[in-house]
């Protein structure tokens, strides 16, 4: 009778659902805050703001004085090259204190510019709520922000590893290994840029979260709802990724296996008729053809 084996593909799929699917019947809540944390995220957009609200935030945007914070940004640059140009290695002498007096009162009117800006910002926020279409967007904003930026940092990490992966290729090892080696690599600067990236988001939230001024049980719920889509976000990338490689590795072997063993048969000794056996040795039993001939 002829068995069918499963392929490898097969078997490592089957390997995965099942192992997904304990996992999620042995840990509930685990698997409930991640399937919300993944609906919060495809489809949580905020509630939409009314043209009135939009108006009184406009207007109290409008209350911005932006050319004065113009002029004295264009005064505080110029102040600040008159210094740096003024100033000595270790001291700074009367022509120097003069400049520098006057880019300190210029650095402290524009810091007084931004405050009143974040004032008048944080009114109009509340004019909205964090819950808003304008709080969920900005923190979209900035949690795709801070995602490129850990994807960025593990992209550069793993180009230089490569580099340096190819320049460590010791004369006795063969690709399979370095291949495995370089993506147990890639596998790493990703987890530590997408986990780095999602810590650094924690805690940039709290200031978004801030500036809207919630009361704290809004500003409390807000903060884990947040947090948990995008938790649940980097993990789906995580776990997307980690899945391809296990593919990649199977087949890269699958490929291997199957080359070493077609090489194997084609280096097998082929048989010599003439001999009656093979590589040109006699068993008994044979005999050499006689050649014909005539006296």
């Amino acid at each position: 009778a002829i068995q069918r084996t499963q392929p490898q593909e097969g078997q490592l799929l089957n390997t995965v659902l099942g192992g997904a699917t304990s996992f999620v019947k042995n840990h509930k809540t685990i698997s409930t805050t991640y399937l919300v944390g993944i609906m919060l995220l495809l489809f949580g957009t905020g509630f939409k703001v009314s043209d009135e609200l939009r108006e009184k935030y406009d207007a109290t945007i409008d209350n911005i004085d932006y050319e004065a914070q113009k002029s004295v940004h264009t005064k505080l640059w110029a102040a600040k090259g008159a210094y740096d140009q003024s100033r000595g290695w270790f001291s700074c002498d009367s022509n120097c204190q003069r400049h520098k007096t006057r880019y300190d009162s210029l650095q402290l009117k524009w810091d007084e510019l931004k405050r009143e800006e974040a004032s008048i910002t944080s009114q109009a926020k509340s004019q909205v709520g964090i819950f808003s279409e304008y709080g969920v967007q900005e923190t979209r904003d900035l949690f795709w922000g801070t995602f490129a930026g850990g994807k960025d940092f593990a992209k550069r990490q793993s180009m230089w590893d490569l580099l340096f992966t190819g320049l460590r290729w010791g004369k006795d090892e063969e690709l399979f290994s370095v291949i495995i080696r370089w993506l147990v690599q890639l596998l790493f600067n990703f987890t530590l840029g997408l986990i780095g990236a999602l810590v650094v988001f924690w805690w940039k939230l709290y200031a978004v979260i801030s500036s809207y001024a919630p009361d704290p049980m809004t500003a409390l719920f807000y903060f884990f709802a947040a947090g948990i889509s995008a938790t649940a976000c980097v993990a789906t990338y995580l776990f997307v990724l980690y899945g391809a490689a296990a593919g990649s590795v199977v087949v890269i072997a699958k490929v291997i296996v199957e080359n070493k063993r077609l090489g194997n048969g084609q280096n097998r000794p082929r048989q010599n008729l003439r001999d009656g056996g093979y590589g040109g040795q006699r068993y008994p039993g044979s005999q050499q053809p006689r050649r014909s001939h005539y006296d």
